[in-house]
């Protein structure tokens, strides 16, 4: 898996030439440099978390990347911030909400 450089006006998960462009709005990980976005991606009939990466680059509110070299066509996505499991505003559609270790999550394809 490799990182590239992203679009952050692509908000949410989208396919592009080489990956899956991952974008989310975060006001506080523009004001504050110790919180992280991950996107956390799992497999659709698992509640394991098969991968957890940082969005690593920022522009103006939004933290993004392209992710390459990964197949997530039968995967299940959110993202993370501050410890907390959030639902993509863009998803096209929600799959459902499962409580793990307390916190709920809700998975987007």
């Amino acid at each position: 898996m490799q990182y590239k450089v992203g679009n952050p006006c692509m908000q949410g998960c989208n396919i592009v030439d080489g990956g899956y462009n991952f974008a989310y709005a975060s006001t506080n990980a523009s004001l504050y440099s110790d919180i992280k976005v991950y996107v956390c991606i799992f497999e659709k009939d698992s509640s394991e978390c098969r991968y957890e990466l940082e969005l690593k680059e920022k522009y103006g509110n939004s933290v993004y990347t392209v992710l390459s070299d990964i197949n997530i066509d039968d995967c299940l996505y959110c993202f993370k911030e501050n410890g907390q499991y959030i639902v993509d505003p863009y998803a096209k559609a929600v799959t459902g909400c499962a409580v793990l270790a307390g916190k709920r999550k809700m998975f987007c394809i």
